[in-house]
């Protein structure tokens, strides 16, 4: 099994097709640990001056920013499980590891969730928009808070 394991990392060398998955694994890593980066970043300096946006605009904005946030993790390990087989690949007996369906499960839910999370700070706009003179009175601190608690529990 080790001969054969080495011979499948050899050929992988002379696959146009490894070697795509292999970039694209680096490109991914790349880009999350970068989007990690600027998220962190960016939440440091919210919070730090959470006060001094207008309105209820830095809840919403920090809403938005941690489903950023774990959505450059999981593109970081879904970039290491492309470029490792080992955290990636299936098993030998032919099975996907635990981690793999872990990984696949919460990227689909980061990613469908990330679309609902976007939803409070989008009712917050519409309203101050078209109705700019109840917007104070329609969106207070509490349903902010409402807003972006359901957005978390659906």
């Amino acid at each position: 099994k080790a001969i054969k394991a080495m011979n499948q990392t050899a050929d992988c060398y002379d696959d146009p097709w490894c070697t795509f998955r292999l970039i694209n694994g680096s490109v991914l890593t790349l880009m999350g640990v970068i989007g990690f980066i600027l998220c962190v970043l960016v939440i440091y300096c919210l919070v730090r001056h959470l006060v001094e946006l207008p309105g209820h605009q830095g809840i919403f904005i920090l809403n938005v920013l941690l489903m950023d946030f774990g959505v450059s993790v999981i593109a970081i390990f879904r970039g290491l499980g492309i470029i490792s087989k080992r955290l990636f690949n299936v098993t030998s007996t032919g099975h996907p590891t635990l981690f793999c369906r872990g990984i696949a499960q919460v990227s689909g839910f980061i990613w469908s969730a990330q679309m609902i999370t976007l939803l409070p700070l989008t009712i917050d706009r519409f309203v101050a928009i078209v109705f700019p003179l109840k917007h104070k009175l329609w969106i207070t601190s509490s349903v902010t808070y409402v807003m972006v608690a359901s957005s978390w529990i659906v």
